[in-house]
């Protein structure tokens, strides 16, 4: 994970709907190759994809959508987040500009080996003059202990309508995750699902992040105290 360090301190964002330089067959056997590499968060949970033509779907910019499947098994929305971040990173860095879509549905919501529909991405060809530097959000309080510096880094991580529902207490050797439950009952149900997958992209970004050991343990959904729900505690080795 440390090789993906200096694409996430150089995270960018990608501000245009339409490219004028398509994706080559070289660029999407790339794609195909770098998710064939991408480490899960759960071995044990099965996932895949499907690389769609825009126009095969219902998203409005992109001149590709990567479709996202995935078994149904506890935390398989943070190992989805988890993976695929590892792959906005990277095809951010090779000017392959990909932007998570979590509007609409698809086609073929269930895959014939039984994977179920979770969220897309799309995929475009980009030039440098195409992106922004990502603006990290300045608000501390997400972050609340020590090992500033990692969260210097990690608050770089992309999430559902900017909610950036992380919070983490840490001292010298723990830091304790946590995801935060809207109170906005209107949409929590659909930002909760987008949250569980935010938190597996902000776990990936806080291991970049890490330049010590740490042991990872993560925890079963069902630890909640209050607006809080416990999602993972990390000890120095």
């Amino acid at each position: 994970m440390q090789e993906l360090l200096s694409a996430l301190t150089k995270r960018r964002s990608i501000r245009k709907t339409e490219s004028n330089l398509p994706l080559t067959q070289a660029d999407l056997a790339f794609i195909k190759k770098t998710i064939s590499q991408l480490e899960p968060l759960f071995k044990d949970i099965k996932v895949d994809y499907r690389i769609l033509k825009r126009e095969e779907t219902d998203c409005n910019f992109g001149e590709y959508v990567l479709a996202i499947y995935s078994e149904k098994k506890e935390n398989y929305l943070l190992n989805v987040g988890y993976m695929f971040e590892q792959l906005d990173l990277i095809l951010c860095a090779h000017n392959i500009g990909v932007c998570w879509y979590g509007w609409g549905g698809i086609k073929e919501e269930v895959l014939p080996n039984g994977l179920e529909y979770v969220i897309k991405m799309t995929l475009m060809k980009c030039e440098e003059q195409d992106y922004i530097r990502a603006t990290p959000n300045r608000d501390t309080s997400f972050w609340e202990g020590e090992h500033q510096e990692l969260f210097a880094t990690c608050k770089l991580s992309p999430s559902a309508h900017n909610s950036q529902p992380w919070r983490i207490k840490a001292d010298a050797d723990t830091i304790n995750v946590s995801r935060y439950i809207s109170l906005m009952s209107s949409v929590s149900k659909l930002l909760t699902y987008f949250n569980k997958i935010d938190m597996g992209i902000f776990l990936c970004c806080l291991e970049i992040s890490m330049k010590d050991k740490w042991t990872r343990t993560i925890y079963p959904e069902t630890n909640k105290k209050e607006h809080l729900v416990t999602i993972a505690q990390y000890k120095r080795s």
